[in-house]
């Protein structure tokens, strides 16, 4: 016999480097959760190189290889080992036969648990015999797994296989099993690896489909392929199918469209029609009015030409009057007097002007000097307005000098203070808008520290959270509280920038230390707490004494308080300053410092220790806002001030107001000279215009004047009746010739609307006849241009509302692009007579074939190897009913009975799988295969069959063509040669002979009573396999043992493992304990601290007793 003795983990689950010893019977008991499954999963794992836990156990688990390796805790993601992890698990055997031992052993790395499991190394290792455990080398001196090279050279002759297949085949034979490859192999990696917990076996099926009878090895690939292409088809005609009926719908609803489009281009095509008709009568009307003005500018040219002949009479009496009027000596001077004054008048007018703007400009220069003193600047203008108007013109000139000069000194003033009051502003708003942030975060209980400070605890604690360790980085300031706060300004004084420095735990500094040297410059001057140096060193230090700058700052972090004593060692505490220079270093309350010979005074600080100092802060930052917002105010006006003094300075200097002042200077005396002489000539012209003589000329010609103009706009008047008649000639000259234009563009228009839509001329003809009984042309076409909108709007509601809803959902659902609306119809027209015409025929014909396909793979590949399984079924239950008979379970023994199925559709499949006419079918073509396939009667059976699974399938796709998640199993039920079977456990009493079906009594007895017969059919398959060789494993895994059974019935249970000779190993929980634990050779305890597990032996504290 082959027996397990001891079992190594390293890196395994919360198992960190454990070796556990393994008698005949031992037993494993321990909480839930605590890692008792997880030995198992690493015992199969290691002898099968099967992956799936989830099969053994709790089946409703998610344990996988890399949560195994990488420690995978309860909680979501959460890992004890999330790196780059080296695995071993080490199984130690003992050949009794030939008294030598050997170990199996599988080392695994995985760079993260997220790696996928392709990419994981895992190597299997078989040493020769004489090897312990203890002879190879798992870790290194540093108690750190080994790499895999250290490891194969530990054992001299290891052998290495390069696949796990290779492993599996060498475990296999190393174990007793023979080749991996043999039925013997198969069925020892199926079921030793099957889980061994009954808690979830409901009924005798399940159990044998789980412990027994093995899944069917039909290569079921080729019917799959077929089965899913028949889907494939199902699921094309389904969809062709839909596509025709949303087809249908479009292309019924475009005949609509095209309804109302006919309707919209019969209304054009009447439009056209009833405008050629309508330019057909214009010409007539125009000519008639191009005759009648004809006819009145006739009539017209007599008149004209009479009162062309008054106005030359008129026009010469009034040039003997001028004549005589201007040929007077007094009218002559009148008329030099009156060129005088006009000239003069110009004059006046032009000084008077610069007169006004000198006037402006001198406004101007008052405004601006007035605004100076209002602006706070420097430089001082001396100017009096009334002063300067006294002044002789030469001094105003000189005094206008001065004032340009100091004008272009208080521009540059300006400029340079205006832009001090901008930058003041600035740093106003920045210290104003940095308060508010820092007040915010206060009022929020937030300290605000350096940003550098902050950026580097952030990191630090960042890097240990991604770690899985705890976020400790603290900055050296937020675990510091005073002990006296009267000491509060000159102990942070003392300790200056450090109190902004990180500390963490000793045991996390070279992970922070990492974080801040990869930081480089960003970390600027805040520094790093050397813990781990600094609690090596303190305990040399001796504590602070009463009188110590450092008694008066505390602190409940351990290093925190180190630190405090390390930065303000020796400074002792004054009370007043003649004290100070009786110690090397002391201080005072008002900072004074006394070090190093010097006397100096400390900065006072900003408070950053304790609750008080933010409270403090928010005081001080509140009372700041209010002093920076009054300076702010007092800024805004001051520079409002500034700046309304530059504006009207440069409209001084844009406007040109000082060269006017200095060009106009002498306006306002050229002014008054020039009122003198109009005043003179004025006077002398009144006394001409007053002559009774020199009036009587001007009356009689003004007489002259007045007989003239009255002819002449007589004349005008007549003129514009000429003018008008000639314009309705030339409008009707011009209509005539556009009419002749539009007449050939509508009957164009016309003749092209007829060429394009023939079938649409009768209809339009038809109507036109109808309509010009009641209307004349023009009025038809207004009537039709507005009854067009109502046309247009009709149509395109319909395309909008009904036709291209249905288009766009076509093309959404197919994830085509096709163009909506009527220019888009053909090609959906197209696509449905293509579909109901080609595609819908060979969609039909290609799943006919598919169908044929399946039929034939199905008859040939499947049909027979499952009549060929459920003959090897029957005679596996033979041999196992026949080791069963030699077990005993206390009165009782077990038989399996395995039958036909009571079903009646499976029934008429089992009785169409075993039929023989069910051959095995090598080549199409021959003899055999022709008379297995001509049976008709048989044929139609096997019809029936795949009629079935075609039911299935179909149903499967018209599932998913809907959009329903399809879940068809059916194919892999139709192919299992179990589900034609029905199996029951007889349940025999020695005792009396009485014999009873388990399905019969599962309802009525107790869950261990259901549970025995299933024990001792796992050990009766066990030893179906164990038994082919005399030497061997004889290894049981049990977990969740016995649990639904009492301690009467674990008894005998027990008793008939250890006459069948096997290995057990044993898991339940601590209820079960004291039922198990007397029929045990090894016991141990596993407990869980922390996050490791650990494993004791569990031993008796009694004397021993005979259990028999």
């Amino acid at each position: 016999m082959i027996e397990m003795t001891r079992l190594r983990l390293i890196n395994w689950h919360n198992f960190q480097d454990d070796c556990i010893p393994f008698r005949m019977v031992t037993y494993l008991i321990g909480v839930n959760a605590v890692g008792k499954t997880t030995i198992m999963d690493a015992v199969r794992y290691c002898l099968t190189t099967n992956k799936d836990f989830n099969a053994a156990g709790n089946r409703k688990s998610t344990r996988t290889l890399q949560g195994s390796v990488h420690g995978k805790q309860r909680g979501e993601n959460i890992y004890l080992r999330p790196g780059h992890t080296v695995s071993y698990v080490g199984v130690e055997f003992m050949d009794h036969e030939k008294d030598t031992t050997f170990v199996i052993s599988v080392r695994v790395e995985s760079e993260s648990p997220a790696e996928e499991l392709r990419h994981v190394s895992q190597d299997w290792f078989i040493t020769k015999p004489g090897t312990r455990l203890e002879d190879l080398l798992f870790v290194d001196q540093n108690r750190r797994p080994s790499k895999k090279e250290v490891f194969k050279a530990s054992s001299h002759g290891m052998r290495a296989p390069v696949s796990q297949k290779d492993a599996k085949k060498y475990i296999c034979r190393i174990l007793g099993i023979g080749d991996s490859e043999s039925s013997l192999g198969k069925k020892f990696n199926e079921v030793f690896h099957m889980g061994t917990s009954l808690k979830d076996i409901s009924d005798i099926r399940t159990f044998i489909y789980a412990y027994i009878l093995p899944e069917p090895k039909i290569h079921v690939e080729a019917l799959q392929s077929d089965m899913r292409e028949l889907e494939r088809f199902e699921e094309m005609l389904q969809e062709a199918q839909q596509r025709v009926q949303n087809l249908e719908k479009i292309v019924e609803s475009g005949k609509q469209a095209l309804d109302y489009q006919t309707q919209v281009e019969i209304n054009e095509g009447f439009i056209l029609y009833a405008r050629w008709k309508k330019n057909l009568t214009q010409e007539e009307e125009y000519q008639k009015q191009a005759e009648t003005a004809n006819l009145a500018l006739e009539q017209m040219e007599p008149e004209l030409e009479s009162l062309r002949e008054r106005q030359q009479q008129a026009q010469d009496a009034l040039s003997q009057a001028i004549q005589h009027r201007d040929e007077d000596p007094e009218v002559q001077a009148t008329k030099f007097y009156r060129e005088q004054e006009k000239e003069l008048s110009r004059q006046y007018r032009e000084q008077a002007r610069r007169k006004s703007e000198w006037d402006e400009s001198f406004g101007q220069l008052s405004v601006l000097l007035s605004r100076i003193e209002s602006a706070e600047l420097k430089t001082k203008i001396n100017f009096q307005p009334d002063e300067f108007a006294a002044l002789p013109q030469e001094r105003q000139a000189e005094v206008l000098e001065y004032l340009n000069a100091a004008l272009a000194e208080l521009e540059e003033e300006s400029t340079n203070a205006l832009y001090l009051c901008r930058k003041e502003m600035d740093a106003a708003d920045a210290a104003i808008s940095k308060d508010k942030g820092e007040l915010k975060k206060l009022r929020e209980g937030k300290m605000v520290y350096p940003k550098e400070s902050e950026l580097l605890r952030e990191a630090i604690n960042a890097e240990f959270q991604k770690r899985g360790m705890e976020c400790d980085a603290k900055i050296f300031s937020e675990v510091l509280y005073m002990e006296d706060i009267s000491w509060q300004e000159c102990a942070e004084a003392a300790l200056g920038f450090r109190r902004f420095d990180i500390i963490v735990s000793p045991s996390h500094y070279q992970a922070a230390k990492q974080v801040f040297t990869g930081l480089g410059e960003k970390v600027g001057d805040v520094s790093l707490v050397d813990t781990p140096s600094l609690m090596r060193d303190s305990q040399r230090w001796s504590p602070p004494e009463t009188n110590m700058l450092a008694y008066k700052v505390e602190s409940e972090n351990h290093a925190a308080k180190q630190y405090i004593n390390y930065l303000l060692n020796g400074i002792v505490c004054c009370e007043a300053a003649s004290e100070l220079e009786d110690f090397s270093r002391s201080v005072t309350r008002d900072l004074l410092r006394h070090q190093g010979y010097r006397l100096q005074r400390m900065r006072k600080p900003t408070l950053y220790i304790g609750i008080d100092a933010r409270k403090q802060r928010i005081a001080y930052l509140e009372a700041q806002l209010k002093e920076n917002g009054k300076r702010q105010m007092e800024l805004g006006l001051h520079f409002k001030q500034l700046r309304n003094f530059e504006n009207i300075y440069r409209k001084f200097v844009y406007e040109k107001h000082s060269s006017r002042l200095s060009s106009s200077l002498d306006a306002r005396q050229k002014v008054s000279e020039l009122n003198e002489k109009l005043n003179d000539i004025r006077e002398k012209l009144r006394v001409y215009e007053t002559n009774p003589l020199l009036a009587a000329l001007f009356d009689r010609c003004k007489a002259c004047e007045e007989v003239r103009d009255a002819v002449e706009r007589q004349i005008d008047a007549l003129k514009e009746r000429v003018w008008k008649q000639k314009q309705i000639v030339t409008e009707a000259q011009k209509a005539i010739t556009q009419n002749m234009m539009d007449l050939d563009g509508s009957k164009g228009e016309c003749d092209r609307f007829q060429l394009e839509h023939p079938e649409l001329t009768e209809e339009i003809a038809k109507r036109y006849t109808e309509a010009v009984q009641t209307r004349a042309p023009a009025e038809i076409e207004r009537y039709q241009i507005n009854y067009r909108t109502q046309c247009i709007n009709q149509r395109d509601r319909y395309i909008i509302n009904e036709l291209q809803p249905l288009q766009q959902k076509y093309n959404a659902a197919y994830t085509v692009d096709y163009q909506t609306g009527l220019e888009g119809l053909p090609v959906y027209q197209d696509i449905y007579e293509s579909l109901v015409s080609v595609e819908l025929e060979r969609f039909l014909e290609n799943l006919r074939k598919a169908q044929v396909r399946c039929k034939e793979r199905f008859r040939k590949e499947i049909l027979f190897r499952m009549k060929d399984d459920i003959k090897n079924a029957k005679m596996q239950f033979k041999d196992m009913d026949r080791v069963m008979s030699e077990l005993s379970y206390g009165d009782e023994k077990y038989h399996f009975v395995i039958n036909e199925p009571k079903n009646k559709e499976l029934a008429a499949f089992y009785q169409i799988i075993m039929d023989k006419n069910n051959v095995q079918i090598t080549e199409e073509d021959s003899l055999f295969t022709q008379a297995a396939m001509n049976t008709p009667a048989y044929e139609l059976q096997v019809d029936e069959l795949m009629a079935r699974i075609m039911a299935d399938v179909n149903q499967a796709a018209q599932d998913r063509s809907t959009g329903k998640k399809a879940v068809s199993d059916q194919i892999s039920k139709y192919v299992d040669y179990r589900t034609f079977l029905d199996y029951d456990i007889v349940i025999e009493n020695i005792v009396t002979g009485m014999k009873a079906p388990l399905s019969q009594v599962m309802g009525d007895s107790s869950g261990g009573e259901n549970q025995a017969p299933f024990y001792v059919a796992i050990c009766a398959s066990l030893l179906q396999i164990y038994r082919q060789s005399p030497n061997s494993i004889r290894l049981v895994l049990l977990d969740e043992a016995f649990n639904n059974m009492t301690s009467d019935r674990i008894k005998p249970m027990m008793k008939m493992f250890a006459a069948a000779k096997l290995q057990l190993i044993l898991i339940s929980t601590v209820e079960k304990c004291s039922a198990i634990f007397p029929y045990c050779d090894a016991t141990y305890s596993i407990i869980k601290t922390g996050t490791r597990a650990i494993l004791a032996p569990f031993e008796r504290i009694y004397e021993e007793e005979d259990f028999e």
